[in-house]
Formats: C-alpha cells, structure tokens, sequence
C-alpha cells in the first residue's frame, strides 16, 4: 500500500530485536511488500534509536478509540525505546477506513525523514 510508503513525521526511532514492527493483521500487504517494509521499520529504528511501528487490523474490536487501541498495542506490545519508551505507531483499521498514528515519549525523528520510499 503506498500510502504505508510515506509515512514520514517528526519523531526519533530506537530498536526492540525482539517485536516485528509490522504487524499485517488485515492481510493488506503483499509477502515483498511486508519484507521490505519491516526491514525499512528496523533500519530507520536502529539508526534513530526510536521504535516506528505499524499495525493493520480488520476492526478495532471492543476498544472504545483508535487511541485507546494504538496505546495498547504500543505498549503491551513491548515497544519504545529508552527510559521514555519512545516511538510512534501507526494503525490502520481496514473495516473502519481510517487510520491513526500515536506518538510516545520524548525523542522525535529528525524532521522531513522518509521512513519509506
């Protein structure tokens, strides 16, 4: 999906080996295009040192928000960097049509970066 390929803010990224930070629940995404998009996540992640998330979902369920789901998922997802456990996330809900980015903590990446091309 190319509007995936643009998401760009001004946020800091860090590292977390140990979570995928695409999660393609709603099957939006080719096998290549999740491959290439993870590995972009992971670079910008551990050369900003902020972790960049993105989450597709069929529907947001129970939650009463997009936020409430976003805030969720960040965070009992294990992501965030530093003492401030910084990072973004961005979820697409697909039954919805809508999308939400969430920011978390205190770095930011630099301003205008590309995450993907």
């Amino acid at each position: 999906m190319t509007f995936l390929l643009v998401f760009l803010f001004a946020f800091s990224v860090s590292a977390n080996d140990s979570k995928s930070r695409l999660t393609d629940g709603a099957d939006l995404l080719t096998f290549e295009e999740r491959n290439r998009i993870a590995k972009m996540l992971d670079d910008v992640s551990f050369e900003y040192e902020y972790d960049v998330v993105i989450r597709t979902v069929e529907t947001i369920g129970d939650y009463q928000s997009e936020a409430a789901f976003a805030q969720d998922a960040f965070r009992n997802g294990g992501y965030g960097l530093g003492e401030k456990r910084s990072g973004v996330i961005l979820v697409i809900f697909e039954s919805e049509r809508r999308a939400y980015i969430e920011f978390f903590g205190e770095k930011r990446l630099p301003e205008g970066t590309a995450l993907l091309e």
